[in-house]
């Protein structure tokens, strides 16, 4: 008998021990969840549950990154408030691009007996919001800059090689695009299309260097300054500051942090049906754990 009071006593002190490592155990271990089960990484660690859930130290996302698991607990403290997981969600989304481009402008030169329709360097940014994996809301600004000169017999201004120049114009194509984001199965390729409005911003200068003695006649065939009046007339007027544009871009990842893009995109006026433009792109956004 007291052999098995003693074999109790044992068994009772066992399971009494196990019941505190599992709790000190759960206590210690927080839930994990596979963020693979998830569309959306960076939402998943700012987004509720049952509770408001919000990564207690900024190393979680380091975590997330490395280890593929995504750690939460539920937190009641007045500093983790909704505005503070909102502020957090927000900056988090945002991404930026630089690129750089070859514009073609088809003014319709040709058949006004012109110059050739000029081919532009150019230098763009955008800054991108990201939705969602798919969706991406864009603020883009392209800047390029050529010579004009002013059509009498069409009243249009046209691009023209500098020998023939009345105005410098510099040039800032400022937009909004809404972006489809499209991976490539697993290779890490992404495919974007895109669409938006977009303003010709152009400030118009006489050109520099002028210097013949017909630059100020009186006569707007050669007249510098009134030819360059009418290219700033008419760039206002109307809606011929108004370029919708749409294209098509993809996107490789060079290495772990950035992904190399091509862009061929088509600015398509709505007041003149020659003056529409062409580019094509390169160019470098950071890469995310999206």
């Amino acid at each position: 008998m007291r052999y098995n009071v003693n074999m109790l006593r044992k068994l009772a002190a066992l399971i009494v021990f196990s019941l505190v490592l599992t709790v000190v155990n759960a206590q210690e271990d927080p839930e994990y969840f596979e963020y693979d089960d998830f569309a959306d990484i960076e939402n998943t660690v700012f987004t509720q549950y049952d509770d408001t859930i919000v990564p207690e130290y900024p190393s979680v996302v380091e975590k997330i990154e490395s280890a593929g698991y995504i750690q939460y607990e539920d937190f009641t403290d007045d500093e983790y408030s909704d505005d503070v997981t909102e502020k957090l969600t927000f900056w988090k989304s945002l991404d930026w691009a630089f690129r750089g481009s070859i514009l073609y402008f088809a003014s319709g030169n040709e058949k006004q007996n012109a110059d050739p329709s000029p081919i532009l360097p150019s230098l763009g940014v955008s800054a991108i919001y990201n939705f969602s994996n798919r969706i991406r809301f864009e603020v883009i600004e392209d800047i390029y800059f050529t010579n004009y000169e002013y059509n009498t017999k069409t009243g249009i201004p046209m691009p023209c090689n500098q020998e023939n120049r009345s105005a410098f114009v510099l040039g800032f194509l400022t937009g909004f695009q809404v972006t489809g984001v499209f991976a490539v199965g697993r290779t890490g390729v992404n495919i974007r299309a895109f669409i938006g409005p977009v303003m010709d911003i152009r400030i118009v200068f006489r050109a520099f260097g002028l210097k013949h003695p017909d630059d100020y006649t009186g006569d707007i065939e050669s007249d510098v300054e009134l030819q360059t009046a009418a290219i700033r007339k008419y760039f206002w007027s109307g809606a011929h500051w108004f370029y919708p544009v749409v294209g098509i871009g993809a996107d490789y990842p060079i290495n772990e942090r950035y992904y190399l893009g091509l862009d061929v995109r088509l600015w398509y006026p709505l007041s003149e049906a020659t003056d529409w433009r062409a580019g094509v792109s390169i160019r470098i956004t950071p890469r995310k754990n999206r």
